[in-house]
């Protein structure tokens, strides 16, 4: 396979070669590829699950399964949301966690 790369990518591949971290050009190209895979297969990841719970989302609002809020009653799940922020502070959790 021929492929054409603009100079800046080439010498940027050419200065991991003479760092000696990367035998060859194509062990450059190979290790950004297996690196993209492995992003690829994250995100691939990432958004079956932001699908899932959208989907479930979908069926809570079809089963009735929800909270409705209005100016009277916000308050209160701005009250719960600050709640929870507190607790997971001090209980040292991050949304990573």
């Amino acid at each position: 396979m021929n492929i054409s790369i603009r100079e800046q990518h080439a010498e940027h591949i050419q200065s991991k070669v003479d760092s000696g971290m990367y035998p060859s050009s194509d062990a450059v190209i190979a290790k950004a590829l297996a690196l993209l895979d492995e992003h690829d297969d994250k995100l691939y990841a990432e958004l079956s699950e932001v699908r899932k719970m959208v989907q479930e989302g979908v069926e809570a609002l079809k089963n009735g399964d929800y909270v409705e809020y209005t100016d009277e009653n916000l308050h209160e799940l701005f009250d719960d949301i600050k709640r929870r922020g507190r607790e997971r502070w001090a209980s040292g959790k991050s949304d990573a966690d």
